[in-house]
Protein backbone atom coordinates (compact mmCIF):
# COMPACT_ATOMS: atom_id res chain seq x y z
CA UNK A 1 0.00 0.00 0.00
CA UNK A 2 1.12 3.36 -1.23
CA UNK A 3 1.04 5.61 1.99
CA UNK A 4 -0.66 9.22 1.20
CA UNK A 5 -0.90 11.87 3.48
CA UNK A 6 -4.12 13.21 5.21
CA UNK A 7 -7.09 14.46 3.34
CA UNK A 8 -9.95 16.38 3.56
CA UNK A 9 -12.79 13.95 4.32
CA UNK A 10 -11.03 11.51 6.43
CA UNK A 11 -11.86 10.92 9.66
CA UNK A 12 -8.98 10.58 12.64
CA UNK A 13 -8.26 10.09 16.25
CA UNK A 14 -6.17 12.52 18.48
CA UNK A 15 -3.40 10.30 19.38
CA UNK A 16 -2.39 12.62 22.86
CA UNK A 17 -4.38 15.30 24.71
CA UNK A 18 -4.31 18.23 22.66
CA UNK A 19 -4.32 21.87 24.07
CA UNK A 20 -5.90 24.04 22.23
CA UNK A 21 -7.42 27.67 22.33
CA UNK A 22 -5.39 30.99 22.69
CA UNK A 23 -3.78 30.21 25.83
CA UNK A 24 -3.92 26.05 25.43
CA UNK A 25 -6.59 26.43 28.08
CA UNK A 26 -8.61 23.96 26.78
CA UNK A 27 -8.18 20.43 25.36
CA UNK A 28 -9.07 17.59 23.81
CA UNK A 29 -9.14 14.06 24.64
CA UNK A 30 -6.71 11.19 23.69
CA UNK A 31 -8.96 9.42 20.94
CA UNK A 32 -11.49 11.97 20.37
CA UNK A 33 -12.44 11.34 16.64
CA UNK A 34 -13.15 14.69 14.23
CA UNK A 35 -13.10 14.79 10.68
CA UNK A 36 -10.50 16.81 8.61
CA UNK A 37 -12.39 19.68 7.22
CA UNK A 38 -9.03 21.03 5.38
CA UNK A 39 -5.28 21.08 4.81
CA UNK A 40 -3.26 23.35 5.34
CA UNK A 41 0.49 23.24 3.78
CA UNK A 42 2.40 26.04 3.01
CA UNK A 43 7.06 26.76 2.19
CA UNK A 44 7.32 27.63 5.56
CA UNK A 45 4.37 25.39 7.38
CA UNK A 46 4.56 22.03 8.22
CA UNK A 47 1.72 19.56 7.57
CA UNK A 48 -1.16 20.99 9.30
CA UNK A 49 -4.71 19.99 9.39
CA UNK A 50 -8.23 21.60 10.13
CA UNK A 51 -10.35 18.92 12.47
CA UNK A 52 -13.78 19.58 13.34
CA UNK A 53 -13.10 17.04 16.77
CA UNK A 54 -17.07 15.42 18.52
CA UNK A 55 -17.20 17.05 21.62
CA UNK A 56 -20.28 15.56 22.91
CA UNK A 57 -22.73 18.08 22.17
CA UNK A 58 -21.09 19.85 19.07
CA UNK A 59 -17.58 20.30 17.53
CA UNK A 60 -14.27 22.12 18.08
CA UNK A 61 -12.16 23.23 15.20
CA UNK A 62 -8.45 22.59 15.90
CA UNK A 63 -5.83 23.34 13.42
CA UNK A 64 -3.04 20.23 14.28
CA UNK A 65 0.26 18.51 13.32
CA UNK A 66 -0.21 15.47 11.13
CA UNK A 67 1.77 13.85 13.53
CA UNK A 68 -0.88 14.54 16.58
CA UNK A 69 -4.11 12.44 15.00
CA UNK A 70 -4.14 9.14 13.36
CA UNK A 71 -6.81 8.04 10.16
CA UNK A 72 -9.46 5.46 11.36
CA UNK A 73 -11.38 6.04 7.76
CA UNK A 74 -9.76 7.36 4.86
CA UNK A 75 -12.76 9.29 2.54
CA UNK A 76 -15.58 9.38 5.18
CA UNK A 77 -16.26 12.36 4.33
CA UNK A 78 -17.46 15.64 6.43
CA UNK A 79 -20.91 15.11 5.72
CA UNK A 80 -20.66 11.77 6.77
CA UNK A 81 -19.21 12.18 10.11
CA UNK A 82 -21.52 15.33 10.92
CA UNK A 83 -24.54 13.11 9.87
CA UNK A 84 -22.87 10.45 12.38
CA UNK A 85 -22.25 13.78 15.21
CA UNK A 86 -26.09 14.35 15.23
CA UNK A 87 -27.71 11.12 15.44
CA UNK A 88 -25.32 10.43 18.27
CA UNK A 89 -26.04 13.79 19.88
CA UNK A 90 -30.01 13.01 19.53
CA UNK A 91 -28.97 9.49 21.22
CA UNK A 92 -27.19 11.61 24.06
CA UNK A 93 -30.25 14.12 24.99
CA UNK A 94 -32.52 10.83 24.70
CA UNK A 95 -30.71 9.51 27.31
CA UNK A 96 -30.27 12.30 29.39
CA UNK A 97 -34.00 12.55 29.41
CA UNK A 98 -34.69 9.17 29.58
CA UNK A 99 -32.29 9.42 32.98
CA UNK A 100 -33.91 11.87 34.65
CA UNK A 101 -37.17 10.84 33.82
CA UNK A 102 -38.75 10.24 37.42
Amino acid sequence: MIWRGVQEGDWVKATDTLAIGLFGNSTIKRGTKGVVTSVVSGWLTSRRVVVAFDSGFGSVNATVSTSEIRVVRREGGVDRFKARQSRLFAARVALGVFVTWP
